[in-house]
């Protein structure tokens, strides 16, 4: 017969070594999914990768020669931005490039097309201090052209659906909606108005515009 206490005495028993079963097995599951992607990772790399063209040398040497002027586009991925978002990365790159005496005209050219507003081009000019190093820096911001269709999807972004969320699952919820649908978008009519913003903002990288046409401009 088992009494209580001996009832006690393998229920207790029974714990540490159930625990022990327990923590074992996921150790040795653990140990398994990190040997499989070490050796994944040991593997050789078949794909197919090829890049054509001149290597880049960097922005640095243009600047290198008498006068040196480089002209920088940047262009955002994915997500809602506002003219601005690249603010700390033109000042690290000024600092890297020497070129910190930024010019107190300022330039927001409004892209359009057909009185449909394609994005916001924003162009700051950058120089060193006795002038031998310039550099415009061009910032897109198409964010515009797919913010009503996402707007869609975020109906249930505040008030009580949002209230009624944990905090985390509010902002991977936001996250989602924010960055998500753009690829999809893009497969869609707005394509070609984000790719027509790109083209007119290259554009206006390539147009000269001499130091008195900037003043008056």
């Amino acid at each position: 017969m088992i009494n209580a206490m001996n009832l006690s005495t393998i229920k207790n028993g029974l714990l540490p070594i159930s625990l022990s079963i327990a923590l074992s097995g996921c150790a040795s599951f653990g140990k398994g999914v990190a040997e499989a992607v070490l050796e994944k990772s040991r593997a050789e790399d078949t794909r197919v990768c090829q890049v054509l063209g001149k290597s880049f040398p960097g922005i640095a040497p243009g600047l290198a020669k008498p006068h040196g002027k480089t002209k920088v586009l940047m262009v955002h991925g994915v997500g809602d931005r506002i003219p601005g978002y690249s603010t700390e990365f033109l000042e690290k790159l000024a600092k890297e490039l020497d070129v910190t005496a930024k010019v107190s005209i300022y330039k927001d050219i409004q892209l359009m097309s057909s009185n449909e507003s394609l994005g916001d081009l924003p162009v700051t000019r950058l120089q060193n201090k006795n002038y031998s190093k310039e550099v415009w820096f061009y910032e897109l911001t198409w964010s515009g052209i797919t913010r009503d269709q996402k707007a869609l999807l975020a109906f249930d972004n505040s008030g009580e659906y949002s209230y009624r969320r944990a905090e985390v699952n509010d902002m991977l919820k936001k996250f989602s909606n924010d960055t998500g649908p753009d690829p999809i978008i893009y497969l869609g009519k707005s394509r070609e108005l984000i790719l027509r913003s790109f083209a007119q903002a290259f554009c206006w990288m390539n147009l000269f515009l001499s130091p008195i046409a900037w003043e008056v401009a």
